[in-house]
């Protein structure tokens, strides 16, 4: 990371990827934040925030502590853009991930996946819960 603590370092991976011009459409917003959200949601939203730290110790003659920070980017889409447009997003923020890990714009991209996608009562949205995971060593 480069020393920089763990808000800095979602603050700007939410910048390069609102940077990325592959989510122009999105809106990206950290998790649990005080601001007002629509009720029905008109604009696909991802909210972003951390899902876990894991560290391993060093071990097999290596001495360096190395983690896995996995981050969430939970997708909330307007009902009537469907379930379709809540997989595409994904689809253009995994592109965005690798596309800059490729030209060295995010680091040490470890993983990313999804789970299945669901309704959310709620805020009223269809909602996919995704992850990134950083390998994070000092």
């Amino acid at each position: 990371m480069d020393g920089l603590g763990l808000d800095s370092f979602i603050e700007n991976l939410i910048t390069t990827l609102e940077g990325s011009g592959m989510l122009n459409d999105v809106k990206f917003v950290r998790e649990y934040q005080a601001l007002f959200k629509e009720n029905p949601l008109r604009q696909t939203l991802v909210a972003v925030g951390m899902g876990s730290m894991n560290l391993k110790s060093p071990e097999d003659g290596i001495e360096v502590l190395v983690g896995v920070l996995r981050l969430n980017f939970t997708i909330h889409v307007p009902v009537s853009a469907g379930g379709d447009t809540a997989h595409d997003v994904f689809s253009r923020l995994a592109d965005a991930v690798i596309t800059k890990a490729d030209d060295g714009g995010i680091s040490n991209l470890y993983a990313l996946g999804c789970d299945a996608m669901h309704y959310d009562r709620p805020t009223a949205t269809i909602m996919l819960n995704t992850w990134i995971e950083f390998l994070m060593a000092p």
